[in-house]
């Protein structure tokens, strides 16, 4: 049962998409940097705290109307996951750490990214 839930909301961001982790190394790293930058600014910003344990991760991203094909929503997991645990916000991405719920991507008037993050009691 959750005990907490903090709302990390990044207006104008998706995470970077597994497909786009094709080609040099370093245009890897380039990407998960960016968005790990991007969690780290704005979950200090909005005063988002360090995990503790458990947490239960949910993700809506909004794409703007004007954008291409919708990325895979599972797509979008692994960068983001990565970002949240270099940020302190999971303990891990493992099972162990965190529980991760089917995320959602859908169209809307802007880009945005809402990141749920639920204590869980253990």
């Amino acid at each position: 049962m959750p005990t907490h839930a903090h709302i990390l909301t990044i207006s104008g961001w998706m995470p970077t998409s597994d497909n786009k982790f094709t080609g040099h190394w370093s245009r890897r790293h380039r990407l998960k940097r960016v968005d790990q930058q991007q969690v780290a600014v704005e979950a200090r910003l909005q005063g988002i705290p360090p995990a503790t344990g458990k947490r239960r991760v949910s993700i809506v991203a909004t794409s703007d109307q004007h954008s291409g094909r919708l990325p895979d929503p599972t797509n979008l997991l692994k960068s983001l996951l990565d970002a949240l645990v270099r940020c302190r916000l999971l303990v891990d991405d493992s099972d162990d750490g965190c529980e991760v719920m089917p995320p959602q991507v859908r169209r809307g008037q802007e880009r945005q990214t809402v990141i749920v993050l639920e204590d869980v009691e253990q």
